[in-house]
């Protein structure tokens, strides 16, 4: 769900943007590379300011689930509504300094930091260039005998969202223009209530137990 709602939100940053992304930053570097070989001040300052915002993004999901502990996922899901919001606020009332540019890129790359399991792999990515390459590999690996098919089936499953989440996306913008951003918003308020649910429901059982092991 994730992955597809950052399918969402990049659909609509490349559609507003004009065909710079929100969350694939290795196309904007090579828009980037294009402009300063060009010195086209135009083509170099979008892609400058996308990739600096991802990296801040990227840096204030890390510092915000460090320091959130237990409760880092709900957390992060809110912060990143939260900067949802904001665009779609800052998108009625932009500056020349600021606009809704900014909030989407930082959202996007605080997901990519922020949202991982406990056992460090990546959920809710933004980009599935390594997911397209795992699907490929998995299924090599599956042809040869070496795995079952199950890795191949993540691996889909994780583009398939993706392209899911752009192909909505871009008929809500279509339809409503970055209003369309209400929608992923919404959604990841909805997933910080459920999550921040399951967390204070695991530690409630964590703490049982532990009261029910204690001697009497």
């Amino acid at each position: 769900m994730l992955t597809a709602i950052a399918g969402w939100v990049d659909a609509i940053g490349f559609l507003s943007l004009g065909g710079f992304y929100i969350s694939f930053m290795s196309g904007n570097t090579t828009q980037l590379g294009i402009g300063l070989t060009r010195f086209d001040a135009d083509l170099v300052r979008l892609p400058a300011v996308l990739l600096l915002c991802f990296v801040a993004g990227a840096f204030l999901g890390t510092i915000v689930t460090s320091l959130s502990g237990r409760w880092n996922l709900p957390t992060m899901l809110f912060f990143e509504a939260v900067l949802l919001l904001c665009a779609l606020y800052l998108s009625f009332s932009a500056t020349p300094m600021v606009g809704a540019t900014e909030p989407l890129a930082i959202a996007m790359g605080a997901q990519n930091a922020a949202l991982r399991n406990a056992r460090g792999g990546r959920i809710g990515g933004t980009f599935v260039t390594g997911t397209v390459f795992g699907l490929g590999e998995s299924l090599a690996l599956w042809c040869l005998g070496r795995e079952g098919v199950g890795p191949a089936l993540r691996h889909a499953m994780g583009w398939l969202a993706l392209a899911i989440g752009a192909a909505a996306g871009t008929w809500a913008f279509s339809a409503s223009g970055l209003r369309a951003l209400n929608a992923p918003a919404g959604a990841l308020l909805v997933l910080a209530l459920a999550t921040a649910v399951m967390t204070l429901r695991v530690r409630s059982t964590s703490a049982a137990e532990e009261g029910g092991d204690q001697p009497g």
